[in-house]
């Protein structure tokens, strides 16, 4: 791609190209990029071709993933209920493919209906499906970002914070916290973009996230499972947040990570050590907690994080905890306290 940039300075008229790096850090470049499927979580990709009839290991990939990616996409598809032991496709997979979202999320949103919250569940998953929707031009902008949206901050975790800006858009869109935006009207369209203006979003992707939300609960409803809601109306009503992390928890189990000493976290299925990202609202400190992805830069952080109780870990998780080989003595300790 450097190349190719560089050959256009001169492709209609003479021209320069200004490389803004060292030939030393030109030389340690990839010839090419890794390729998405390489970096990304394949479980819903492995999940569809099972649905389809079609061999993993057989299967024409242009890029195939490496065998640990698959391995450990296999094994979260399993610890979901989605395939069984001899890789066979169960009910409970059949429901996640007719879900466009990843089969964590699949599950919180099948699951969610136990703890009253659907509508909430497909809120949240519509604001993680689209890009980031927080506007960041500059320092100047970015402090001023930051400032707008903590406004929003939620205690208990990222995805509540998500779940907060989703429904105070919708307010401001209907004047209601528990309002429904149909279809989007002129007068609609102008509250929203007033509302992300002042809050320094993406109107588009607020948009996007609110159509996401509707299309999975039709999804819902086609498949005959009930969308129960919860009435918004007070933020720190510890009951309205305890019953939306408890769906969370029931799909995102696998990516629950532990602290011991307020520092780092250790994934508890993959042992691997994280630090919080800093744009999450947590502070380090709080003993274990959901992530909806890692992100490995020169350090590896765990990105939208929510708390949540070892009690739910027991109740939604406790065949697959009895399955984790021991990473660390800390796991250990954790684990045999946990099981009692």
């Amino acid at each position: 791609g450097i190349n190719a940039e560089y050959m256009g300075a001169g492709r209609t008229a003479p021209g320069k190209c200004y490389r803004l790096y060292s030939k030393e850090a030109f030389d340690e470049l990839e010839e090419s990029p890794i390729p998405d499927i390489h970096r990304s979580n394949v479980s819903q990709v492995l999940l569809q071709l099972l649905r389809l009839g079609q061999s993993i290991r057989e299967f024409p990939f242009i890029d195939p993933p490496c065998v640990e990616t698959t391995i450990q996409a296999l094994h979260e598809l399993q610890i979901l209920g989605a395939i069984d032991d001899n890789l066979c496709l169960t009910n409970r997979g059949s429901q996640i493919c007719l879900l466009p979202v990843e089969p964590m999320l699949a599950v919180c949103l099948l699951e969610s209906h136990k703890d009253g919250c659907s509508e909430q569940i497909a809120a949240i998953i519509g604001m993680l499906s689209v890009p980031r929707i927080q506007i960041r031009a500059d320092r100047d902008s970015c402090n001023y970002s930051d400032r707008a949206l903590s406004l929003f901050k939620h205690r208990d975790g990222d995805h509540m914070t998500l779940l907060k800006i989703f429904n105070f858009y919708i307010k401001a869109c209907t004047g209601s916290l528990n309002g429904q935006i149909d279809r989007m009207t002129y007068e609609i369209e102008r509250r929203a973009k007033e509302f992300c203006k002042k809050h320094s979003l993406h109107d588009k992707y607020m948009w996007q996230a609110v159509c996401i939300q509707q299309q999975l609960l039709r999804n819902m409803s086609r498949m005959g499972i009930p969308t129960p809601t919860l009435e918004a109306t007070e933020y720190d009503n510890s009951g309205y947040s305890i019953s939306i992390r408890r769906a969370l928890c029931r799909g995102m189990f696998p990516k629950v990570a532990f602290t011991s000493e307020g520092i780092a976290y250790e994934s508890v299925f993959d042992g691997n050590i994280f630090r919080l990202h800093p744009s999450s609202v947590l502070k380090g400190i709080e003993e274990w907690i959901i992530a909806h992805e890692a992100v490995i830069t020169q350090r590896s952080y765990l990105r939208t994080c929510s708390i949540i109780s070892k009690e739910w870990l027991r109740e939604f998780a406790e065949r697959s905890l009895k399955q984790i080989v021991i990473q660390s003595d800390a796991l250990k300790e954790k684990l045999q306290f946990l099981m009692g």
